[in-house]
């Protein structure tokens, strides 16, 4: 397993950014999976007529673990077990607290809203944990196209795809990928 220092360099500066999100509306995150499912959907327990399975771009770091931008991070964060570490900060893109929790592989973030916490941020730190698509860190960004398509913006080196209001960025240094990003604040 290798650890890339630029790679965590990279996360310590995306998350002490703040920029305004389309996730301080008034919206409530996707519904709750329902029984039949056998993993553990990371939703808000409250539905409505209006919201919807999951959408976005998905990340599973275990069995039964689905995390999707902005679906509630309860459950999740129970079946993950203890983090390696949590960090907590007044939020610059959200109201209240941002937690930060470390897993070693990757690292999770929520924000706040009410008296639950969503997921806005999954950045996976080594090549021991790959993306639903199997893309890794150490990957080309062939790799990345064959599995996501040519539909990205690109700013050196980086690149991002959007899919329903979030995003799923790669940053390259020499067509290999050193670093992967979930995200659901504007960019």
């Amino acid at each position: 397993m290798r650890n890339y220092t630029f790679a965590a360099l990279i996360a310590v500066l995306a998350l002490t950014a703040c920029s305004k999100s389309p996730a301080d509306s008034d919206t409530t995150p996707a519904a709750a999976a329902t029984a039949a499912q056998t993993t553990i959907a990371t939703t808000a327990v409250e539905t409505t007529a209006a919201e919807a399975a999951p959408t976005g771009y998905l990340f599973s770091p275990a069995d039964n673990v689905q995390l999707y931008i902005h679906a509630e991070a309860g459950e999740a964060l129970k079946a993950l077990g203890e983090p390696l570490s949590c960090l907590e900060a007044a939020s610059c893109a959200f109201q209240g607290t941002d937690h930060i929790y470390n897993f070693g592989a990757y690292e999770i973030t929520t924000y706040e809203k009410g008296s639950r916490e969503y997921i806005y941020d999954i950045y996976l730190l080594d090549d021991s944990v790959t993306t639903a698509e199997g893309i890794y860190i150490g990957c080309s960004k062939a790799d990345m196209e064959a599995a996501y398509g040519t539909n990205y913006e690109e700013a050196t080196g980086a690149y991002t795809y959007k899919k329903d209001g979030m995003t799923l960025q790669f940053i390259t240094e020499n067509g290999i990928i050193t670093a992967i990003r979930y995200n659901g604040v504007s960019q």
